[in-house]
């Protein structure tokens, strides 16, 4: 290049670290170069382990991240100060050394990369976010993208990209081309309090035996659902989440609608246990709502509709309630408060012997919660 000018960058939003930049002018002359006789790194990486170790962070930069897409939650519709409508996605993004962040999109970049989230994915979903800025509310660090300046980048052939995906082939995480439907703050709260050391992880022949209230997690694999034609739902206020008294309740009667209620049936090598999950829970695994469920149906037909069967076989790690009703044996059904979908954590927590029956599937199920075993199991 030739005929540009360098001057002072006074713009807020840095993407090097200089204080410079060049400006170019109408006669400014470029020409293109076909082989770079030097080395040209056209990316600024910043690693997702130093976003969330630093001290402190500058808002002003700008940085590239390279990172696998293991979440996602559904687009929002948001309205700034300035009364402008725009448009925000989460997601949860994983580098190659398993690290997480959330990462917020807003407006095009969010259309840039939706097409690319569903369910019918083959392969991983491998970003290249370029010119994002990380910010940190309330302990919590994230990414976001810069209107004017960020661009998404979809499994680009890069030396970065390429790495991520041996290392998926490598460690036969073949798998990862699913993206969990979550919500991403619940997401990222679950995977801090299970790599602390006192986190509590169970056996359910443990969690049956319990004599006080406590707040464990379970590792294990949903084997059979537990409702009928119309106990997987029921109807409550989209605003504030409540079940109406009565026919007629006023904060029901211009926003009613229906929300997951479902009851499912794990194993984990021990025992079995019954679970209940409501709206959030069932959401994040099978991402949708249950009023677009309800449409997908007849339903006067028996039994759950396909996509809660869908849930089957789906291992993951659930943080249930054990309460005194429970213990007392007056209610064999817990409350799911939280999920985490994560095949390494689930594998580290699982019973060992758990695995052995990886190749067996569930057939019948029977008795008490303390006498039920499958006789088949398939993971």
């Amino acid at each position: 290049m030739r005929w540009f000018v360098v001057v002072e960058d006074k713009l807020k939003s840095k993407t090097t670290e200089s204080d410079m930049v060049l400006t170019f002018s109408n006669k400014t002359q470029v020409t293109l170069l076909a082989n770079l006789t030097f080395p040209l790194e056209a990316l600024r990486l910043k690693p997702i382990r130093d976003l969330l170790q630093v001290e402190r962070l500058d808002d002003a930069e700008l940085f590239d991240v390279v990172a696998l897409v293991v979440g996602r939650e559904d687009p929002r519709d948001l309205l700034t100060k300035q009364g402008k409508e725009l448009k925000r996605l989460q997601i949860v993004i994983e580098d190659i050394d398993k690290n997480r962040i959330n990462c917020a999109l807003f407006d095009q970049h969010a259309d840039a990369i939706l097409p690319y989230l569903g369910d019918e994915r083959e392969e991983p979903l491998i970003v290249v976010l370029q010119y994002f800025r990380a910010t940190r509310w309330n302990g919590r660090t994230s990414i976001q993208s810069n209107f004017a300046m960020s661009k998404v980048h979809i499994n680009p052939e890069l030396n970065e990209v390429v790495a991520i995906r041996e290392s998926l082939v490598n460690g036969g995480a073949g798998a990862s081309s699913r993206i969990s439907h979550v919500s991403s703050a619940t997401a990222m709260s679950a995977v801090g309090e299970l790599n602390q050391p006192n986190a509590q992880v169970m056996k359910i022949k443990d969690v049956i035996k319990c004599t006080k209230e406590c707040k464990p997690w379970i590792a294990a694999s949903i084997v059979a659902l537990n409702n009928g034609m119309h106990d997987w739902y029921y109807t409550a206020c989209a605003d504030c989440g409540k079940k109406p008294r009565n026919a007629v309740t006023p904060h029901t009667d211009n926003k009613p609608r229906s929300k997951f209620k479902v009851e499912v049936i794990v194993y984990d090598g021990t025992t079995c246990l019954n679970l209940l999950m409501w709206d959030t829970q069932v959401i994040q695994l099978c991402g949708k709502r249950a009023d677009q469920v309800s449409k997908d149906v007849d339903m006067e037909e028996l039994g759950s509709p396909p996509t809660l069967d869908n849930l089957i076989e789906r291992n993951a790690l659930f943080k249930i309630n054990v309460k005194l009703n429970n213990i007392d044996k007056d209610d064999r059904v817990y409350t799911v408060s939280n999920i985490r979908e994560d095949d390494d954590l689930v594998r580290q927590h699982l019973p060992t012997y758990f695995t052995s029956q990886a190749n067996e599937t569930v057939t019948e199920l029977g008795g008490s919660n303390s006498e039920r075993t499958p006789r088949q199991l398939q993971i």
